[in-house]
């Protein structure tokens, strides 16, 4: 499940089919967290360009269910903001995985893992 700003740009990013649900509950005020990090009008704007983007990384990685594996034996990444994500996807294709089986391990929208993944193809850190 995705939260915050990613659950937002994931609206944008998937495809029309299946179900996408709000759920509720009655929470105390210090429980209250802000997972939304952006104004509304900001968070649609990057939503948008997020949409429009992404089709030209999913064009780098035709087949979801490719495996794809580490090549280089450790991370070299240099973007402090996305080192958390590009970390877990290293972790991940440690032993191999797909763009599909990112998606499903990794809580982050569509445009971040593509994102990630063609960086590290890009660097010859993964095959």
């Amino acid at each position: 499940h995705l939260t915050g700003d990613d659950a937002v740009f994931q609206l944008f990013q998937s495809p029309l089919e299946g179900e996408f649900s709000f759920t509720g509950r009655q929470v105390q005020e210090e429980e209250v967290q802000a997972d939304i990090t952006m104004p509304a009008i900001s968070l649609l704007m990057e939503s948008v360009r997020l949409q429009d983007e992404l089709p030209l990384l999913q064009e780098r990685i035709p087949d979801a269910d490719r495996q794809l594996r580490q090549k280089a034996s450790q991370l070299d990444w240099q973007d402090a903001e996305t080192v958390e994500l590009a970390a877990a996807v290293w972790s991940r294709l440690k032993k191999g995985a797909s763009m599909n089986d990112l998606h499903r391990d990794v809580p982050r929208c569509s445009y971040a893992l593509y994102r990630t993944v063609v960086t590290l193809l890009d660097s010859g850190q993964i095959e």
